[in-house]
């Protein structure tokens, strides 16, 4: 009955893999639908794969089906709409966790949330939301963000966060 049910549970799974392979292949491929649609349609987007499709289809490859690259190298449409969803999948778990993990730590840290909120009230006002513009006017806000960042990395970077040399060894 244990294997019976091992196996059961297995295709289950498989099936569950399949159904989100799927839903994966549709929004990436979508994604790259869209802006194949804009760049045909001339409108100017920003982003790396409109940017992309854009240079390609001003060399003649403006539909390149296919999973891999064209002749001259450039890359065909199910290439692109992974490799490009896979880049945004990457570092969207990474930065959801960092943003989280500091909220966590100001949270833990009111006085410093405190110095913050002042800093960021003082240069930004509150009508509206910080951007790169105001990170130099932003010093204490730059540090608290570099110090959560050295202590809780997005990935572990194995580097010590003490000396591993003894001054009486020198």
């Amino acid at each position: 009955m244990h294997q019976r049910s091992s196996l059961y549970h297995s295709l289950l799974s498989s099936k569950h893999a399949l159904n989100l392979t799927r839903r994966e292949r549709y929004l990436w491929e979508g994604r790259v639908n869209e802006c194949k649609a804009a760049v045909r349609d001339g409108k100017d987007r920003a982003g790396f794969v409109n940017t992309y499709l854009k240079a390609r289809a001003d060399v003649g490859h403006e539909d390149a089906p296919g999973k891999g690259f064209t002749e001259d190298g450039w890359m065909q449409d199910k290439f692109l709409a992974f490799g490009a969803g896979t880049t945004l999948e990457a570092g969207a778990d990474t930065t959801a966790m960092s943003i989280d993990s500091f909220i966590l730590y100001m949270l833990n840290h009111p006085h410093i949330l405190t110095k913050v909120r002042e800093e960021v009230d003082d240069v930004v006002g509150t009508e509206r939301m910080p951007d790169f513009e105001d990170e130099e006017r932003l010093p204490y806000l730059v540090a608290c963000i570099k110090e959560f960042l050295r202590h809780r990395p997005a990935a572990p970077l194995g580097t010590l966060n003490r000396s591993s040399f003894s001054l009486r060894n020198a």
